[in-house]
């Protein structure tokens, strides 16, 4: 997808709009604790229901996690060099 000042306004403002409709949706409606908890039981055994228990991983934050780990790893072997005087 190509990135210019128009697709970023169009983008912008449909965030803006989304954001406003989710705004005025919880000001109209109001759940008691207890329809929170029976909503997320509710969606958790759908979830289970579609994709089995435990839900699976996700594959991008598996490859996020091993991105950081990658990092951290080149990171430290670089700290350890310049503290070994190995440059």
């Amino acid at each position: 997808m190509e990135m210019n000042a128009r697709t970023l306004r169009e983008w912008r403002d449909a965030r803006r709009a989304a954001e406003a409709r989710e705004q005025a949706e919880r000001r109209t409606t109001h759940s008691s604790p207890s329809d929170s908890l029976r909503q997320a039981v509710q969606l958790i055994a759908f979830a289970s229901r579609l994709h089995g228990w435990p839900l699976p991983d996700d594959p991008r934050s598996l490859d996020e996690d091993q991105m950081a780990y990658t990092r951290w790893g080149r990171l430290r072997a670089a700290w350890q060099r310049n503290r070994d005087g190995l440059h």
